[in-house]
Parts: C-alpha cells; sequence; structure tokens
C-alpha cells in the first residue's frame, strides 16, 4: 500500500491534540535526563502525518533552531529517514532508532546555546568554532551539564 502524507489542517479550528501527543509524551521523558535539558516543545514545527499502513503512522516535527526532525509514531517511538541510493526508484523509508536517546541525541540540542536567544550563559565562555569542547559532556553519551565543571573535563559523578 502506498504512503500518504498528510498536512495539518489550516484555518481558524483548533488543531486536533492528536497531532502533538506524540511528542508531547516525548517532552515528558526528555526532561528527566539533564542531557535534554534544552528539549522545549515551542522549539518543534508540526510538518506532517505521513500514514503508512500497516506499518505505524508517523507524525514529522522539526526542530526550529537545529533543523533536524524527530519523527514519531503514536506510541512515541522514533524514526529516522534513509534516503534512497542514488539511481535508485522509491522515496527513501523510515528505520526505527534504536531508543528514544538515540532520537534525542541526533537533535543535537546540546548546540543550542549558541543558537537560540536566552541560552547564552549555557556556552561556558565558548565560541560557536570551540564549542565542540562540550560536546564530551553535552552531547551523546556525555555527562550531564554541571556548571562546577571546568570546559573540557568530565564530570566523575563524585564532584568532579
Amino acid at each position: 500500500m502506498r504512503s500518504t502524507l498528510e498536512f495539518p489542517p489550516d484555518g481558524p479550528d483548533p488543531l486536533d491534540p492528536e497531532w502533538w501527543a506524540p511528542l508531547e509524551g516525548v517532552a515528558r521523558v526528555a526532561v528527566t535526563d539533564a542531557r535534554y535539558r534544552f528539549f522545549d516543545l515551542g522549539d518543534f514545527m508540526l510538518m506532517a502525518r505521513l500514514d503508512r499502513r500497516p506499518r505505524p503512522r508517523l507524525v514529522l516535527y522539526k526542530h526550529l533552531h537545529t533543523r533536524r526532525y524527530l519523527n514519531l509514531d503514536d506510541g512515541g517511538h522514533a524514526y529516522r529517514y534513509v534516503a534512497p541510493r542514488p539511481g535508485a526508484v522509491g522515496n527513501g523509508r523510515y528505520l526505527r532508532h534504536r531508543d528514544l536517546t538515540a532520537a534525542l541525541d541526533h537533535l543535537g540540542l546540546w548546540e543550542l546555546p549558541w543558537m537560540k536567544p536566552g541560552l547564552e550563559d549555557h556556552r561556558c565562555g565558548l565560541s560557536w568554532e570551540d564549542r565542540w569542547v562540550l560536546r564530551e559532556t553535552f552531547g551523546p553519551g556525555g555527562d550531564a551539564y554541571d556548571p562546577a565543571v571546568a570546559p573540557g573535563r568530565r564530570s566523575t559523578g563524585r564532584g568532579g
């Protein structure tokens, strides 16, 4: 069966909450992990819903600042888009992320202090070019941010 793409309706009527429910569920999980402390529902654009029966329907959200997608099924499972090979026939496919952490890490939220106004205090005095020093702390698999830890040092979980 072919997939169908549905865009959010325009107009004065309120949007059915079903469109935002998967992202709201992810937000409840994200706030429990300090690596995703910059996760903000207001930073996502609702792009479309993809009906791919008999596979799970996906809602496609795009992050306003990182421009990366978070594609979620109704149960909150995350999927990544895989483009077709050059010259191949087809539109690509969506594969389920191994877990939600992988999908949230892909968003690159640790870079938001250099992208989103109001988060400048979280740059630890580093320029955009030097931000990579903090990837070990902020990024995928990194420790939770601790302002007492000097930039470039990893917290041991025992006070430094």
